[in-house]
C-alpha cells in the first residue's frame, strides 16, 4: 500500500486523543474479558434487535465470522466470499456478487441540505485486483510485524478498502465483516455482540463525511484519512461503552430468571423454534406459561423473534 504514514497529516492529527482512544478501547475491553465466560453466550442477542429478510445474510455472516474467525485469514478468496455471502437471499444481486466491478463507479451522497456533496471516483476496474493484492499483502504484513497498532491498521484497510470499492454492491456491508473478523483476531472480543452497522446508521453523515475528505485527493499526497481514522476510534469507543452499559444490565436480569426460562433459551440456541415447537418439548408446561415466558425473554433480548403471530419463529 503506497505510503500509508503519508496519509496522516503530523501538523493536523490528534495524536493524543487517537492514544487516549487506543488506551480506552484497551482498558474496557481487558474488563470484561475477565468475567465473560459467566454470560458470553447469552450477549449474542444484543448484537441485532431483529432478523428481517433484508438482513437475514448479514447476521448469518456475522455469526459465521463470531465462530470461526480463528480459522479465516485475511486473503482475496475470502473478501469474495464475504461479499457473495451477504447477498445470498437475493436473487437480483446474486449473480454479480463476490465478482469484481467492470465498470468505473463514482461515489456520491446527499444528506439534507447538502445537495451537490462531495463525491469520488474508485479504483478503475482494470487495477482492481493489483490494488487489492497490494493492500491485503501490506495488511497481513503490519499485523505480522506490529510496528503499527492493530486499531490503526484495521482502519486504514477498511479506508483503502472501500476507496477502492471492488465490488458492485454490498462494499460497506462486506468492509463491516472483515473489520469484525480483523478485530476479533486481534483481541477485541466485544464487537461480537455490538453492530458497527447500527453506529455507521446512526452517524452516516460524519461516516461519509469522513471517508471522503480523505478521498476527494485519492492517491495524491494531500490525501489525509486523520477525520476517517478518528471516526473509526470513536466508533469502537462508543461501542465498547455501550457493551459495558448492555454488559452489566445483562448481568443484573439474569439473576431473576427462573429454572424454566434458562431450559427455554438452551433450547433455542439449538435451534430456530415456534411456540409450537417449544409446547411439543416442553409437554409439562402449559402454553399460555410458554407464551408469558417468550415475551419476556424476547422483551429482555434474550431472544430475538422474526414473523408475527403464530408464524413468529424465535432464535438467539
Amino acid at each position: 500500500m503506497y505510503g500509508f504514514f503519508q496519509k496522516l497529516d503530523f501538523g493536523f492529527i490528534p495524536f493524543q486523543k487517537i492514544i487516549q482512544s487506543i488506551a480506552l478501547i484497551d482498558e474496557i475491553n481487558g474488563k470484561w474479558s475477565v468475567d465473560k465466560k459467566t454470560i458470553e453466550h447469552r450477549l449474542q442477542n444484543l448484537n441485532e434487535k431483529e432478523m428481517s429478510s433484508d438482513n437475514k445474510a448479514f447476521y448469518e455472516s456475522l455469526t459465521f465470522i463470531r465462530e470461526n474467525f480463528l480459522n479465516l485469514s485475511l486473503s482475496e478468496d475470502v473478501l469474495q466470499q464475504f461479499n457473495k455471502y451477504i447477498f445470498k437471499y437475493s436473487e437480483k444481486d446474486k449473480e454479480f456478487s463476490g465478482i469484481y466491478r467492470n465498470v468505473q463507479k463514482t461515489i456520491a451522497k446527499s444528506f439534507g441540505s447538502n445537495k451537490n456533496y462531495p463525491h469520488f471516483i474508485a479504483s478503475k476496474p482494470e487495477n482492481i485486483k493489483a490494488e487489492l493484492t497490494e493492500l491485503i499483502t501490506w495488511a497481513n504484513r503490519q499485523i505480522q510485524v506490529k510496528n503499527i497498532h492493530p486499531l490503526i491498521v484495521i482502519a486504514a484497510f477498511a479506508y483503502d478498502f472501500l476507496s477502492i470499492h471492488p465490488f458492485n454492491e454490498g462494499n460497506l456491508r462486506t468492509s463491516i465483516l472483515i473489520m469484525n473478523m480483523l478485530l476479533l483476531k486481534a483481541g477485541y472480543s466485544f464487537v461480537k455482540y455490538i453492530s458497527f452497522m447500527n453506529y455507521f446508521e446512526s452517524y452516516k453523515e460524519d461516516f461519509y463525511d469522513s471517508m471522503i475528505d480523505g478521498q476527494q485527493k485519492r492517491g495524491q499526497k494531500e490525501e489525509k484519512i486523520d477525520k476517517w481514522l478518528m471516526f473509526f476510534l470513536k466508533s469502537l469507543e462508543y461501542m465498547s461503552n455501550e457493551f459495558i452499559v448492555k454488559y452489566e444490565k445483562l448481568k443484573t436480569k439474569i439473576k431473576y430468571l427462573n429454572e424454566r426460562q434458562y431450559k427455554i433459551i438452551e433450547y433455542i440456541e439449538k435451534r430456530p423454534v415456534k411456540v409450537g415447537d417449544l409446547a411439543k418439548y416442553f409437554s409439562d408446561i402449559a402454553n399460555s406459561t410458554l407464551k408469558k415466558d417468550l415475551q419476556y425473554l424476547k422483551k429482555e433480548q434474550f431472544v430475538l423473534f422474526s414473523g408475527k403471530g403464530k408464524g413468529t419463529i424465535y432464535f438467539i
